[in-house]
Formats: C-alpha cells, sequence, structure tokens
C-alpha cells in the first residue's frame, strides 16, 4: 500500500523504493487499493455477521454439580433450620418465664395476705389470756435440762458365731451383691 506523507512544500507517495508525486500513481495502483478496501470493508462484514450469529448461539458445556457445593448448600439449610428451631424455643421458655412471673407476683398477694389474717389469729394477748385461763406457765430454770454430746457415739453389735460352711457363705455372699444390684436399678 501506498504511504503518503504530506511535506510543507509537496505531497510525494511512496510506493516501495520508487517515490512519485501525488497525482502520478499507476491507475493500476489506486485501482488495486479501492479493491483491498473493498475486500477489507466485505471482511469486516462477514466478521460482523459471524459475530452476531455466534452471539445468538453462545453454546457452553453443562457443568458437573460439586458435591462440596451440595454439601455447602445442605449445612447452610440445617444451620438455617437449626437457628429457626432454637428461636422457637426461646420463645416458649420466654413465655414459660412470664407465666412463671405472673404466678410469683400472685403467690407473693397471697402470702402477704395469709401473712396478715395468721397475725390476727394469733394475737400474743389472746394467746396470753389463753395460756392463763388454761393454767399453762412458761418453764422456769429449775425445769430446762441441756443434753451434753460431747462424747462420739458408740455401737456394739453381737453376733452369733455359729459355725457355717464355706458354701453357705458364698450362698449369702452371691445373694447380697444380687440383691445390691437389684436395689440399685429400682
Amino acid at each position: 500500500m501506498a504511504e503518503t506523507r504530506k511535506n510543507p512544500f509537496q505531497t510525494i507517495t511512496y510506493e516501495g523504493n520508487a517515490a512519485r508525486k501525488l497525482g502520478t500513481a499507476a491507475p493500476e495502483l489506486e485501482r488495486e487499493e479501492r479493491q483491498e478496501q473493498r475486500r477489507v470493508s466485505q471482511e469486516q462484514l462477514e466478521r460482523a455477521r459471524g459475530a452476531k450469529r455466534n452471539a445468538a448461539v453462545v453454546l457452553r458445556e453443562q457443568q458437573k454439580v460439586s458435591l462440596v457445593a451440595i454439601a455447602g448448600f445442605a449445612m447452610v439449610i440445617l444451620l438455617a433450620v437449626s437457628v429457626l428451631a432454637s428461636y422457637i424455643q426461646l420463645n416458649g421458655i420466654y413465655a414459660q418465664t412470664v407465666r412463671a412471673q405472673s404466678s410469683l407476683t400472685q403467690l407473693e398477694a397471697d402470702y402477704a395476705k395469709l401473712e396478715a389474717e395468721d397475725q390476727e389469729i394469733f394475737d400474743n394477748e389472746t394467746l396470753n389470756k389463753a395460756a392463763a385461763a388454761a393454767n399453762l406457765v412458761k418453764p422456769g430454770i429449775s425445769q430446762q435440762m441441756y443434753v451434753e454430746l460431747s462424747d462420739p457415739d458408740n455401737a456394739v453389735v453381737y453376733q452369733q458365731n455359729d459355725q457355717i460352711s464355706g458354701a453357705e457363705k458364698a450362698w449369702r455372699t452371691v445373694r447380697s451383691l444380687l440383691s445390691g444390684v437389684g436395689e440399685y436399678f429400682n
């Protein structure tokens, strides 16, 4: 292809090693350049058409699903379900706590009411009058007794020293073991 350079004095066309003034190029060269431009434009047009066709039908292979991806998805679902279940349990525990607190408040009010009734029923003056009427007297110092328990307890077990055979001793031992196992599981 011919290369054109602008010179302030004149325009020269270079073709290979030959230099010609502009407009003096051979008519064959001009025809070739036009045909090449047409070819280039036709090639570009074909590429564009092919790109449109290829863009419309873009296929790719079906990919295999990874076991790690399946396991990860299953773990995420499992965690979501467990979080949901724990929130349900937490809500149930909260409802039980509210019920227990309201029950406690009611019981405290009932206790205060019963305590007031108890104070009314068991008045000290009424009790003293009833005790005096029944000739009851508080015990005096001479009537009080103290038990001293500073010595350790002693226990004596007496057994009979009968002659027991070895088979009888073995049978008693097995029986006591079996009864101990039975009591453990009961």
